[in-house]
């Protein structure tokens, strides 16, 4: 691969992103954004509430998974992808006038936004173009970002987590901390 990302490195990524979930799932630091819902499963209730894929991670068994593509030599497996899995997210987005209208209190605010494309082989560090692009719209630029800084990007494919930190320059520790 063009940037020279192993499998190892994408399942231990991965690994690292499921133990983040179970210890933020665990601790309960993100159950505040978490709405219960309620099922029907046979004839009881259930309550969802957590999340529950990452509280089913066995790190042994991800290792040992098959590339999902290229059989042969590929590095993608369903342990370093994304799950199958059903979630939702809102974020409500207002004007300083309705701010005002409505009493209410702001808990962000939008410096800057980017999208960016490339041909869909390149899918996977498409981020590393949006992210320069967000951040310039807000006047900084990657230099200007310090120990309180974070980034989250969607991680389908945990090389696609991977190659931007890479590209951009951005630890780890730093880097989808949920």
């Amino acid at each position: 691969n063009k940037y020279n990302i192993s499998r190892s490195e994408q399942d231990d990524f991965a690994i690292l992103s499921f133990q983040r979930a179970q210890n933020a799932s665990k601790s309960g630091v993100l159950s505040s954004e978490i709405t219960p819902v309620i099922i029907k499963k046979g004839k009881k209730e259930v309550v969802i509430d957590k999340d529950e894929g990452c509280l089913k991670f066995d790190a042994n068994k991800l290792r040992k998974l098959r590339p999902a593509f290229d059989r042969k030599s590929g590095s993608v497996t369903a342990g370093n992808a994304s799950q199958l899995s059903d979630g939702a997210a809102c974020i409500i987005v207002v004007s300083e006038a309705m701010l005002r209208k409505y009493n209410l209190s702001p808990l962000v605010k939008i410096m800057g936004y980017a999208d960016a494309a490339q041909k869909p082989v390149e899918f996977t560090t498409t981020p590393s173009i949006a992210i320069p692009k967000a951040l310039s719209q807000a006047g900084l630029s990657m230099k200007d970002l310090n120990d309180r800084d974070y980034f989250e990007i969607n991680e389908a494919f945990s090389v696609v987590a991977v190659a931007n930190a890479k590209l951009l320059g951005i630890p780890i520790e730093r880097l989808n901390i949920y």
